[in-house]
């Protein structure tokens, strides 16, 4: 459901935040120990806060779970800011590797930040094995309107390069992570096409895949960023 509260994104709800407790910037950014520029650049959408700032909200009462996905209460069991720091549970928080979309064709994959998120969300949510789970942001059109330059999208890494269903997956092509809609037709041939229809479709053979392509994983979750 779209909001008109300007909380769709994780930045209007930081933003949301600091209204909520009726605080400024350097307010906010003094009783979390956030240097004012991070913070502004959260609120902006400009930045996604890392783990430090995470966990400084978190202490707050803060619901994480709130702050990623719009989903659920702004705060942990109704609780008021601030909260003491001493005595807190530690945090059950998975951090998801971030990866760079341009990368040499023959290079690792590897990580260049990382992001938390709840465990008990990825575990209720997405069932799946988190060490296969990585973040990239989205680049370009071609996958408009589904998916916008910025996004950034969660996906699940394939041991082996075979299609179950249909869906946006991951591709490198040409050194790049490119997000692409897959669709197994008989023969063991794969058609990837771009949601925006600017651009054109192709396809290719899994007992013949071209050497400057590889399926790197599935799309299973994404976030839009403010601008």
């Amino acid at each position: 459901m779209d909001r008109f509260d300007g909380t769709d994104t994780i930045g209007g709800r930081l933003r949301a935040i600091r209204d909520a407790i009726r605080s400024s910037q350097r307010g906010l950014s003094s009783r979390l120990g956030i240097p004012l520029g991070s913070l502004r650049k959260y609120e902006s959408g400009e930045q996604i806060p890392g783990g430090e700032a995470i966990r400084a909200f978190a202490r707050v009462g803060v619901n994480l779970h709130w702050v990623l996905t719009g989903e659920g209460s702004m705060m942990l069991k109704d609780q008021a800011m601030p909260l003491p720091e001493r005595g807190r549970e530690e945090l059950n928080i998975t951090f998801i590797p971030f990866y760079d979309a341009n990368v040499s064709s023959d290079a690792e994959i590897t990580a260049i930040e990382r992001w938390p998120f709840e465990t008990q969300w990825l575990d209720k949510e997405l069932n799946g094995d988190t060490r296969n789970l990585f973040l990239m942001h989205i680049r370009g059109k071609d996958m408009e309107p589904t998916l916008c330059d910025r996004d950034v999208v969660m996906v699940e890494r394939m041991q082996q390069p075979r299609i179950s269903r249909a869906g946006i997956h991951v591709l490198r092509l040409d050194g790049n992570l490119q997000a692409r809609r897959l669709q197994q037709i008989p023969g063991h041939i794969i058609r990837v096409h771009s949601d925006n229809k600017v651009y054109t479709p192709f396809e290719f053979s899994l007992l013949d895949i071209p050497e400057d392509l590889e399926i790197i994983g599935k799309v299973i979750w994404f976030a839009r960023k403010g601008y």
